[in-house]
């Protein structure tokens, strides 16, 4: 009687122990994936964020590329006049003006007294002749040089325009590679409830071993706890800690939103700290620091070149503006596959 007792209690812990590890076991997959998804779209932010800076940029090189077209119109425009005015008045103005009052070449030499007197009239008849030459011909290169600036400043500003809907081009795709994958993790995450849900009506101990799966899931994507910090790098790491919560958003650099980069060039500035704009310039700024010597407030970076970008706090866990539909929080550093160096830049 007790060996079929014994037996039927290793049967069904057996049971138990094989129907957890079937339910256990792709909710730790999809976890697993839920995570890779996260850091794609994280990634994706990364590069959206670049080409709306680019863009940014675009629009800035087009507008003051409009700007210098419209000035070398006005000057090449001035120029004609000026031409135009000098023409009239170099057929008409002669040295003689300012000594006989006579209003032309013609009427320089007509008006001679003599031989000697019309051979120095001629004389300076042919240098006012040059002069005026001179001028015109100075003029006439200006306005030259001036039509092809303006060939050249068009030519740069069709190209810029090409650029920018080129890069919003870029930005259309990415947005819709990243809603996709958007789409992938609200349906891992659902799944993964589902099973929760399964789980904890099963038995108490899946019911157990799901909350701990759940307590796993909550730490590998970050959470809001304040973490004390050292006294090298505090000040840094509690300024930054003030921002718990602000939500992601693309290009943000305000605390009424940050993107990662925006995020950690904001809490430097607040300390005299200037820091490139993106995630990938701030990577070639500082002194490399190797992992084992990570203090707070040293930068730490994820992808080559830098796709992400946080501020270490201490104990293994730095501080970011995640992605997209997530906020300002406090992650560990170790599950991160994709990290790739840090720096300190105090």
């Amino acid at each position: 009687m007790k060996k079929k007792v014994l037996s039927a209690v290793i049967a069904l812990s057996l049971a138990l122990s094989f129907n957890f590890g079937v339910m256990a076991s792709p909710s730790n997959g999809q976890a697993d994936k839920t995570s890779d998804l996260e850091r794609q779209i994280e990634s994706m932010d990364s590069s959206i964020e670049t080409l709306m800076h680019k863009i940014s940029t675009n629009k800035d090189d087009i507008a003051n590329s409009k700007k210098e077209l419209e000035k070398l119109s006005k000057d090449i425009e001035k120029c004609k006049k000026d031409i135009a005015s000098k023409t009239e008045v170099f057929n008409k103005r002669v040295r003689a003006v300012y000594i006989s009052g006579l209003d032309s070449y013609a009427s320089i030499i007509l008006e001679s007294k003599g031989l000697s007197d019309l051979v120095e009239r001629i004389d300076s008849v042919s240098k006012v002749m040059n002069f005026d030459k001179k001028v015109m011909t100075e003029l006439k290169n200006k306005q030259e040089e001036m039509k092809t600036k303006q060939v050249a400043a068009n030519e740069k500003n069709k190209k810029m325009i090409a650029l920018k809907a080129e890069n919003e081009k870029k930005l259309a795709s990415m947005e819709n590679e990243k809603a996709k994958v958007q789409a992938q993790v609200k349906d891992l995450e659902k799944k993964q409830e589902e099973q929760r849900q399964v789980a904890q009506a099963s038995t108490s101990s899946s019911s157990s071993s799901s909350s701990k799966s759940s307590s796993s899931r909550r730490m590998s994507r970050g959470s809001s706890s304040i973490v004390p910090s050292s006294k090298n790098g505090g000040s840094v790491v509690g300024y930054a800690q003030s921002f718990l919560g602000v939500p992601y958003v693309w290009g943000g650099t305000s605390p009424s939103g940050f993107d990662c980069s925006g995020f950690v060039q904001y809490v430097y500035a607040h300390f005299g700290v200037g820091l490139p704009r993106v995630a990938s310039a701030q990577q070639g700024v500082g002194t490399s620091v190797p992992k084992s010597q990570l203090q707070p407030g040293d930068l730490v970076f994820f992808n080559s070149p830098a796709s992400h970008v946080g501020i270490y706090v201490g104990g293994g866990q730095y501080i970011h503006a995640p992605r997209t539909g997530d906020v300002v929080k406090i992650s560990p550093l170790g599950y991160r596959s994709d990290y790739s160096g840090a720096k300190r830049v105090r």
